[in-house]
């Protein structure tokens, strides 16, 4: 169970820090963070129109294939275990707060 702000996963030169769930209730989000200094780079949330969770990168930031491998491989992750927990009728908020 991973609480708003905890570290969700690290990458070699990234963090995805848990945050707040969407206004809907019903998807995720994670800041990404430099590991070293923890300068925030960008955030992952839920984009409707693909059905699927996307980047939003911070404005004038740069990123280079290492990065941009962990944060697609995480979106990637995120929305296999999203659609799973659906599936099975699961909030995945709820179920990543270890309310249900």
């Amino acid at each position: 169970m991973v609480q708003e702000g905890e570290t969700w996963d690290e990458g070699t030169y990234i963090k995805f820090i848990e945050g707040p769930p969407a206004k809907s209730g019903l998807t995720r989000t994670w800041w990404v963070v430099q590991t070293r200094g923890d300068l925030h780079l960008g955030w992952i949330g839920w984009w409707a129109s693909w059905r699927r969770y996307a980047f939003y990168p911070k404005e004038k930031t740069v990123y280079e294939e290492t990065c941009l491998g962990e944060i697609a491989a995480f979106i990637v992750q995120e929305t296999e275990r999203h659609r799973a927990l659906r599936k099975k009728g699961h909030n995945p908020v709820k179920v990543s707060r270890g309310l249900l």
